[in-house]
């Protein structure tokens, strides 16, 4: 029987290119910190009891500039469902880079966290390209990721996330 078809399981989706790897058994989200636009420190604990999507990116990134889009309009149909989008740019350069990419782009409902050390990225095992996304339940456990584009805000991508939003 089909893993997607067993009770209980989340629905299959799949990105642009690859599909949505369910990681078996789930993971603790690693201890690492990321800053926020005024370079405060934070941690993925400070969104304890929410379902997390986290999504690396970067400005030289092709497939991120038709993403991000995509995310924010996810953060704004679904934040009031439990859901956090946590959109962290690898960029060296920071700020000064991702913000302008932000406002090129309208993203208006996504805060702008950066990983400009890219220990973040490193400690969730980021290989090859970009972006990456991660689903976290409620309970700091990793469900699943996705490497590569994808549509998250798609039928099938906000089917995936409710399975995990319960």
């Amino acid at each position: 029987m089909a893993a997607n078809a067993r009770a209980g399981a989340p629905p299959i989706f799949n990105g642009k290119r690859r599909p949505f790897i369910i990681v078996r058994p789930p993971t603790r989200v690693p201890s690492t910190t990321f800053t926020n636009e005024k370079n405060g420190i934070l941690n993925l604990d400070r969104f304890n009891g929410r379902v997390l999507l986290v999504n690396f990116w970067a400005t030289w990134c092709p497939a991120c500039l038709h993403e991000l889009p995509d995310l924010d309009q996810l953060q704004r149909l679904m934040a009031t469902d439990g859901l956090e989008v946590v959109a962290i740019n690898l960029d060296i350069e920071g700020t000064r880079l991702a913000r302008p990419y932000f406002q090129r782009l309208n993203i208006r409902s996504l805060p702008l966290y950066l990983d400009p050390t890219g220990h973040t990225a490193e400690a969730f095992g980021l290989r090859e390209g970009l972006p990456w996304t991660f689903v976290i339940d409620r309970d700091g456990l990793i469900q699943g990721y996705l490497m590569g584009a994808a549509d998250w805000s798609s039928d099938d991508g906000i089917r995936l996330l409710r399975h995990y939003l319960g």
